[in-house]
């Protein structure tokens, strides 16, 4: 049997759209907008997400990585899904983060480790949020003052270029694929249902320069700005 999807893509081809002009249908089908993917590994990256999007039966937020495709099981915290995609789409970046079993706080350091010019480690480091495009990775670290040590912070992919919110300053709203027990806002996810993998929107700050330097864990919804090192990391390989 022919799946749908690859009638659709004949179809397409047949009538003369480009690979790009495929790639961003395939785009908005996710709900994605602005301009493709940087990378190859940033396209595998949003293909890998669409796939968990069609296969999920049942995801879960914990600490403890369980995954299985076939039974649509995706069960991990926000870092356990990063770390699982990356091995499979990105496995140099991956190893680049240096542990076993990587934190937030370790994608953190490795996007500050890269350079905003060519890469390290598969790594690219974007300085101004605007620059952010679909595919690009997302990471901070539990701002000080939070009292649980849990927590070392916070990570996930970006979907879409972020739009820039005039009414709040130089802050952006940014669709996002993470894994989280506590929804944002346009959220997939219902609340109480114990999380895992799924889509929101979030709000990251930005200083005069245009470097992220906080974050909305709702969004708009309730535009509280909390201050953390956001960095913001594109991989190549």
């Amino acid at each position: 049997m022919i799946r749908p999807a690859i009638l659709v893509l004949a179809g397409l081809l047949g009538f003369g759209l480009s690979w790009n002009g495929l790639l961003r249908a395939s785009m908005s089908s996710l709900g994605l907008e602005g301009p493709a993917p940087a990378t190859q590994a940033a396209e595998r990256i949003l293909e890998r997400i669409r796939s968990i999007e069609q296969t999920v039966v049942q995801t879960k937020y914990q600490h403890r990585t369980v995954v299985d495709p076939r039974r649509g099981l995706y069960q991990f915290d926000c870092s356990g899904l990063v770390t699982w995609v990356l091995e499979q789409e990105a496995p140099i970046s991956r190893k680049y983060t240096y542990a076993p079993r990587p934190t937030a706080r370790d994608y953190v350091e490795a996007i500050e480790r890269a350079p905003t010019q060519g890469t390290r480690g598969g790594w690219q480091r974007i300085a101004h949020v605007a620059d952010a495009q679909a595919g690009d990775i997302f990471a901070w670290t539990r701002p000080r003052h939070f009292p649980s040590d849990e927590l070392t912070g916070h990570t996930g992919f970006i979907l879409r270029a972020p739009k820039r919110v005039p009414i709040l300053g130089n802050v952006y709203s940014v669709r996002i694929a993470d894994s989280t027990s506590v929804p944002h806002q346009d959220d997939t996810r219902e609340p109480g249902s114990g999380g895992g993998f799924g889509r929101g929107t979030i709000l990251i700050g930005a200083d005069e320069w245009g470097k992220p330097i906080s974050y909305g864990w709702f969004g708009v919804r309730y535009p509280a700005l909390v201050e953390a090192p956001v960095r913001i990391g594109r991989v190549h390989r």
